[in-house]
């Protein structure tokens, strides 16, 4: 699958103007974002930092930790390390917005909060492409 279908997912689910839209735009959109960080991470997610150190958690944390905590080690000619240490705090951001979007039904979720997520994460994929292309 393409991952850009997740993004157009996301911008589709808003323009139905529902809050259970809302909650599928947030979770496209964090998932659009994962996927790019994967790329990031040459296709897989990390389970140890550059120099071995073990990074605890699911698959999700195991990724936003090793690009917040370990950037400044990561050897990358395509990326700034600053880039990695933001779209790791991204994805730990987006991530917890995802949980909330997808299992704290209770939570008020406004159209308001759908938005901005899609706004933070097209920003930084925009970013992503961008050194792609220079790299």
């Amino acid at each position: 699958m393409n991952k850009e279908l997740l993004l157009n997912q996301a911008e589709e689910s808003i323009e139905f103007n529902k809050e259970e839209w809302f909650r599928c735009s947030i979770s496209r959109s964090y998932y659009y974002l994962y996927h790019n960080a994967i790329e990031v991470t040459g296709g897989s997610v990390p389970r140890s930092g550059p120099n071995g150190e073990v990074i605890s958690g699911g698959m999700h944390k195991k990724l936003y930790t090793y690009l917040q905590s370990f950037s400044q080690g990561i050897k990358s000619d395509i990326y700034p390390k600053e880039l990695l240490m933001i779209l790791g705090q991204a994805l730990k951001t987006q991530h917890s917005r995802r949980v909330d979007a997808d299992y704290k039904l209770e939570l008020s979720i406004p159209k308001v909060k759908a938005l901005h997520c899609l706004k933070e994460v097209k920003l930084i994929v925009e970013k992503l492409e961008a050194c792609r292309a220079e790299g």
